[in-house]
């Protein structure tokens, strides 16, 4: 295992591995919050898609019709959620937004 020359795997990383890593790392959580931001979003679409769905209230009763407009509500709330958790890292501050804006001057 250990042959002549071979460097051990510990000592062949190099210093900028670990930011490449963390990068991949990063990349991947945030696809993983896509996929169920988008998961929550479709099913909620089809909880609302199948409530009003002709014939749906009278196979299932009104009970359960209004549990799957209730479920559908929670689902697309998740799913917003998630959207605004993801896109809040690319927002600047809203008091540094109004003092840039209160700082131009006006003509």
């Amino acid at each position: 295992m250990g042959g002549k020359g071979r460097v051990p795997r510990s000592a062949s990383v190099t210093a900028g591995a670990a930011p490449v890593r963390d990068a991949r790392h990063r990349r991947a959580r945030r696809l993983a919050r896509v996929r169920w931001m988008s998961l929550a979003f479709a099913a909620g679409s089809t909880c609302f898609l199948l409530g009003p769905a002709p014939g749906y209230l009278q196979l299932v009763g009104p009970q359960a019709d209004a549990i799957t407009f209730f479920v559908g509500s929670v689902l697309f709330t998740v799913g917003g959620a998630l959207q605004v958790w993801l896109a809040a890292p690319n927002r600047r501050p809203l008091a540094r937004h109004l003092l840039n804006a209160a700082s131009i001057p006006k003509r």
